[in-house]
């Protein structure tokens, strides 16, 4: 107990220290710096007034610890090669409640490598992205009980023992001047489709790096850094809306445990068992004379693969299998005060909701509303405070299902010792930079009903993420 509360006091206390460091600069923090769980920039904009237009040059360039020693990468992105190495780890305790009082430490490193091919071999267009992680350490949520929306972000489960895990590796050309791209390779469902690079501001796996509802439980609709083969065509309508569909491989030996698995390497189609198909429609409006940015979409996504009912086992005249399963997503964000030239400097409001199908997903529906703002403080313009709520329900289906086998005394699906119905999660962080490539991000999460038990006592979690951009 002593160690918890000594582990989070001194992590904590470096908090602080964001207090003696002002920022010279006004460099905006770009909204998916470093590795995220989230689409690309160029995919969060509106397209630019002068077509045509062929936007391969786009690729970031990262501020780093490290800076640029003997201008490598400097010279390498003049090429049209850009790498980033990140480090982040990740202290959090549960001060209270769940089922004990334990704390957790999590690491990440990753390595990014973008290709724009127009500018290495003169190819209008192409650019690759290539992003490999290696985790370590250990879920806080494993030892408090919720499992359903852990208060951290690092799932080293789905990509431990892997010197290197592939989190993707595509291609994605962009061709008609500029306003059609078609994407293949290896990567999630969820780096284009149900996503926001403003979703990983908070540390929680509520939102981060996708609302917690598509993603959990689902091999269907995989997510970072789980990949699959994958197929992917956006077109915008105009220069400010899109259309974009997609064809996703469903591999049910995905993450099942081995280690070849698990490496995200396995690249076979013999455990194809089925294939999802998203699709999603966005709009990206800019509003009055600041430019005030903002992203509505709405999606769609069928998966056909077999799946076991929940009625099933609780009527016998319904089926126990169906061969697809659906779900439905409405996402928006809104700046409402501009504080700076990032896209997303600024005071935001989001929200999002989904809707599973109730029979086959553990997850039924989800709700959330958060507010960032990046710049409020004019002397550390990257600086930023964001606030979050949301609430997840159980499926109705496996609910009814629960209560039975719980009254009569049977094993209760899903593993959990009482029946399941919904969760709540508050979460506040502040995000702040300590040197330049430094950034500390203290957080902190409330949960009512973790793992949406109500026998288990609500839950305070502090969390505290550190960034390292070399």
């Amino acid at each position: 107990m002593k160690t918890t509360y000594a582990r989070i006091c001194i992590f904590t206390s470096l908090c602080f220290s964001i207090f003696f460091y002002s920022e010279k600069s006004s460099a905006q923090i770009m909204i998916n710096s470093g590795l995220e769980l989230a689409p690309k920039l160029e995919y969060a904009k509106p397209l630019p007034k002068n077509l045509p237009f062929f936007p391969t040059g786009v690729l970031p360039r990262y501020q780093t610890f490290y800076g640029d020693p003997g201008h490598v990468r400097n010279f390498l992105a003049d090429k049209g090669i850009v790498t980033s190495i990140d480090y982040r780890s990740l202290i959090n305790g549960n001060v209270t409640g769940g089922i004990q009082r334990t704390s957790a430490v999590a690491n990440q490193i990753a390595l990014t490598v973008d290709i724009n091919w127009a500018k290495l071999l003169h190819i209008p267009g192409l650019t690759s992205y290539f992003a490999g992680i290696n985790r370590f350490g250990s879920n806080l949520s494993t030892h408090t009980g919720n499992s359903l929306v852990r208060a951290e972000n690092f799932l080293v489960s789905s990509s431990g023992d892997s010197p290197m895990h592939l989190a993707y590796a595509y291609f994605d050309e962009r061709f008609a001047h500029g306003r059609a791209s078609i994407a293949l390779g290896r990567f999630p469902v969820g780096m284009t489709f149900g996503s926001s690079p403003l979703n990983c501001n908070f540390v929680g796996n509520a939102l981060c790096g996708n609302v917690k509802a598509l993603t959990g439980k689902d091999i269907s609709y995989t997510v970072f850094p789980n990949s699959s083969w994958a197929s992917r065509f956006t077109f915008y309508l105009k220069r400010n809306m899109y259309i974009q569909s997609g064809l996703f491989s469903i591999d049910q030996t995905a993450d099942s445990g081995s280690l070849f698995d698990r490496t995200g390497w396995k690249w076979s189609t013999r455990h194809i068992t089925g294939w999802t198909s998203p699709f999603e429609i966005g709009y990206i409006p800019l509003i009055g004379a600041r430019q005030l940015i903002g992203h509505y979409k709405a999606g769609f996504s069928y998966a056909h693969a077999q799946y076991t009912t929940f009625d099933g086992q609780l009527y016998k005249n319904r089926p126990t299998s169906i061969g697809y399963k659906t779900k439905f997503w409405l996402m928006a964000d809104q700046m409402l005060l501009r504080q700076g030239s990032g896209l997303d400097t600024g005071l935001i409001v989001a929200a999002a909701f989904v809707r599973n199908q109730h029979d086959v997903s553990t997850y039924g529906d989800q709700a959330i509303i958060s507010v960032v703002d990046r710049g409020f403080w004019h002397q550390r313009p990257t600086d930023a405070l964001g606030f979050l709520v949301s609430t997840l329900w159980i499926s109705p289906n496996l609910s009814r299902l629960q209560k039975r086998q719980y009254k009569n005394g049977e094993r209760i699906s899903g593993g959990v010792t009482t029946p399941q119905n919904s969760e709540q999660n508050f979460e506040l962080f502040y995000d702040g930079l300590i040197v330049p490539g430094i950034r500390m991000e203290p957080d902190i999460q409330y949960i009512i009903h973790p793992n949406a038990q109500r026998s288990i006592p609500d839950s305070l979690v502090l969390n505290l993420m550190v960034r390292v951009y070399l």
